[in-house]
């Protein structure tokens, strides 16, 4: 039997609470989501929202089935204060949710509505400061793609802006 994949539909709808990170000025903060370490996906920056950023940022990916039977897969999504200037080394971080895609095959139906719903900020520190709103669909089980792999454990990803249209880009090495 040939490994199969499933689609995961996730919008990362908004944030509240988060800490702030930022000395002077508002707070303009971006989320970096990813499932393979090699394969990252970054939206555009909130610039109004300050501690309660908002970016429905939609994306559709396909992982490995068996990674949600693994303990250790998540889905990552990191929360980032912009810096001063455009390079991303002066960014700061803000917080981390891991999702672990082992409860999402438990608590997200297949072929339905996406489902809200809310996890806790984890700083740094390891203290929880603030909340991530998600909605998460989970698509069938198909056959692995082979076109257009990049390697037998990285997925196919494609990202879009849903409130509007961006340009929102990949920033692993195969797309740069």
């Amino acid at each position: 039997m040939s490994p199969k994949d499933r689609s995961i539909e996730l919008t990362l709808i908004s944030a509240s609470n988060l800490k702030k990170v930022r000395a002077l000025g508002q707070q303009k903060s971006y989320i970096v989501a990813y499932i393979y370490t090699d394969h990252k996906f970054t939206s555009n920056v909130d610039n109004e929202g300050g501690l309660n950023p908002t970016w429905n940022f939609h994306l559709k990916l396909d992982c490995e089935e068996a990674l949600f039977a693994h303990h250790g897969s998540y889905l990552n999504v990191e929360i980032y204060s912009r810096g001063h200037s455009s390079n991303s080394s002066s960014d700061t971080l803000i917080g981390t949710v891991s999702i672990p895609l082992r409860d999402l095959d438990k608590d997200v139906r297949c072929h339905v509505e996406a489902e809200p719903m809310s996890f806790q900020v984890r700083r740094p520190s390891g203290t929880v400061k603030g909340v991530l709103n998600v909605a998460i669909k989970l698509g069938a089980l198909h056959d692995k793609r082979s076109e257009g792999r990049l390697s037998s454990h990285a997925p196919e990803f494609s990202c879009k802006r849903v409130d509007q249209a961006v340009d929102v880009s990949c920033d692993c090495e195969a797309c740069r």
